[in-house]
């Protein structure tokens, strides 16, 4: 509806100072979270972190959701913390993350792989928002792909073995 222009500068927000925290939406478990970020922050538009979310404060309804910033390192959830690092420096770096096409590729019993395109570079982005392994058809032929969270190189042929509740950002090697 809205112009390239626009969409890409519109905020994505799981959370904010009047809903339930993201985290107690997916009833606390933390991986329902990291796949939430990872598509924050790859899909169209500006992640918009409510202070908090990056550590896993979680709450109800308002005024619960506007629970006083956790400080102590100790009781923060590092991996969340970390997570959100990552997709920070990946954001920085890969600027088809920014101003890419968005093409979906699959969307299926709760898997959504979609690709964002940017003058001939590809990044392919797959969410398994389950708790079963998928094998996903993304019908998109041989690829040698760098994983840009693990920093491993894979190959796909066609077809991709998905774990419950893993997040894939694969950057197409030319």
């Amino acid at each position: 509806m809205y112009m390239k222009k626009i969409n890409l500068l519109l905020f994505n927000l799981i959370g904010s100072h009047d809903t339930p925290r993201f985290l107690y939406e997916a009833n606390e478990k933390i991986e329902r979270m990291l796949l939430a970020v990872v598509f924050q922050f790859t899909y169209v538009g500006m992640p918009y972190i409510y202070y908090g979310d990056e550590v896993g404060i979680t709450g109800e309804q308002d005024p619960d959701c506007r629970r006083c910033m956790v400080w102590d390192e100790d009781k923060q959830n590092n991996e969340l913390l970390d997570l959100h690092k990552k997709l920070i420096k990946i954001r920085k770096e890969e600027k088809t993350l920014v101003y890419g096409e968005y093409m979906s590729l699959y969307k299926y019993d709760n898997v959504l792989a979609f690709k964002r395109v940017l003058e001939g570079e590809e990044i392919i982005v797959i969410l398994n928002n389950s708790d079963e392994f998928h094998k996903v058809n993304l019908k998109i032929g041989n690829l040698k792909c760098h994983n840009l969270i693990s920093r491993e190189e894979i190959s796909i042929n066609d077809c991709i073995d998905v774990k419950p509740n893993e997040y894939l950002i694969l950057k197409v090697v030319k």
